[in-house]
């Protein structure tokens, strides 16, 4: 009987200290946009705050454009997503955005994203939830005729306006 009791004392402190640890996930000097892909679902059910804190930096950082492999990394989030409404409009949001301010560096990252991230990213590019369509089109149009940018541009642009199919995210 002691013996039971002590496995059972064992089992509950060993839950105790999962559940401690889960709630320190990507906190700190782990608090990076590669432990959130790293822990995705598992973060995002137990600390949203953290996982939008991680997210949103991660946004602003890769807008910037001025460190390619934070701006990859960022845009891979998509292929995360896997249907989660709210941190899909905040994801697209500030896809939305940045295209808008860098059209150029956005267009140079598409092509080098995975294939799943890449058709999200179009994806949202050609049917844009908080900017207007004709934003988009303004600002791609710009490189249509571009050598290294005129095919992704043409891509989002037929999108864009015809409006005939539907986004690969949605």
């Amino acid at each position: 009987m002691k013996h039971c009791i002590y496995s059972l004392l064992s089992i509950l402190v060993s839950c105790n200290v999962a559940v401690f640890a889960s709630t320190d996930l990507c906190k700190g000097k782990k608090n990076r946009l590669s432990c959130l892909h790293e822990n995705y679902q598992q973060l995002l059910t137990s600390d949203e705050k953290v996982f939008y804190e991680i997210l949103k930096l991660a946004g602003k950082k890769a807008s910037i454009c001025t460190n390619k492999d934070d701006s990859l990394a960022y845009l891979e989030t998509a292929k995360y997503i896997n249907g989660g409404a709210s941190v899909e409009e905040f994801f697209s949001k500030t896809v939305e955005i940045w295209s808008l301010e860098k059209p150029k560096c956005v267009l140079g990252l598409i092509p080098k994203l995975s294939s799943k991230s890449s058709q999200i990213i179009i994806g949202y590019l050609q049917s844009p939830l908080f900017i207007e369509k004709r934003q988009l089109d303004k600002a791609f149009s710009k490189y249509l005729r571009d050598k290294d940018y005129g095919s992704i541009a043409a891509t989002i642009l037929n999108q864009i306006k015809t409006d005939v199919v539907p986004a690969v995210h949605r």
